[in-house]
C-alpha cells in the first residue's frame, strides 16, 4: 500500500461518521396551509435498520445535529390521493442557525397523485454546512392542494414517508 493509502485509513474522519435516517410512523392528513411535520417521527428500527454515529436528535419535529460538518439531507414523501382529481403536495426543509428562532427554506418539493387513491412520491435534497452544533435545526413543512383529500402515507413497521441526515465531511 502507498503512504497515501495509510493516511486515509489512519484518518479518523475520512468516510462517513454520522448517517441517520427518520420516517414518518403513521399516515398524515394534509391541509392547504404550511405546517411542521411535528409528531409521529420515528428513527427507522426494522430488523435490518441502522445508523452511524450519534445520530439525529428530534423534538416535536425540530431536528439537532450531533456534530458540525458538511450534511446531504434527503426529505421524501409518499403521497396518497383519495378519489376526485389531480391531487399534489409540497413538502419543504427549513434550516436555522439561532436554535430555532428563524427559519430559511434551503430544500422545496412538489408531488402529484391522478385520482382514485393513487400515491405519489416527492423528494427534496440539500446540501447544507452546520458550522454549529449547538445552534443549528432542520425541520420540514408540508402542505397539499385539497386539504381533504391528501395524506402523507406513514408506517411505524416499514420506510414511506423519510428523512435521511448524513455527514459528508468536515466544515
Amino acid at each position: 500500500s502507498t503512504n497515501a493509502e495509510l493516511e486515509f485509513a489512519a484518518d479518523s474522519d475520512s468516510g462517513i461518521n454520522e448517517a441517520d435516517l427518520w420516517r414518518l410512523s403513521s399516515t398524515l392528513s394534509l391541509g392547504s396551509s404550511w405546517a411542521v411535520i411535528s409528531a409521529n417521527l420515528e428513527r427507522q428500527d426494522n430488523t435490518f435498520s441502522t445508523y452511524i454515529g450519534t445520530g439525529m436528535s428530534q423534538s416535536s419535529g425540530v431536528f439537532t445535529f450531533p456534530s458540525t460538518g458538511k450534511w446531504l439531507i434527503i426529505a421524501n414523501g409518499y403521497l396518497h390521493s383519495g378519489s376526485g382529481e389531480m391531487h399534489y403536495a409540497q413538502i419543504r426543509t427549513e434550516m436555522s442557525s439561532d436554535s430555532g428562532s428563524n427559519y430559511t427554506i434551503v430544500g422545496y418539493a412538489v408531488g402529484g397523485a391522478t385520482s382514485g387513491g393513487a400515491y405519489g412520491n416527492f423528494t427534496a435534497i440539500e446540501f447544507v454546512d452546520v458550522t454549529n452544533a449547538s445552534t443549528f435545526r432542520c425541520r420540514f413543512q408540508v402542505r397539499a392542494s385539497d386539504a381533504t383529500q391528501n395524506n402523507l402515507v406513514g408506517y411505524t413497521g416499514e420506510n414511506a414517508t423519510t428523512f435521511t441526515f448524513v455527514r459528508l465531511g468536515d466544515t
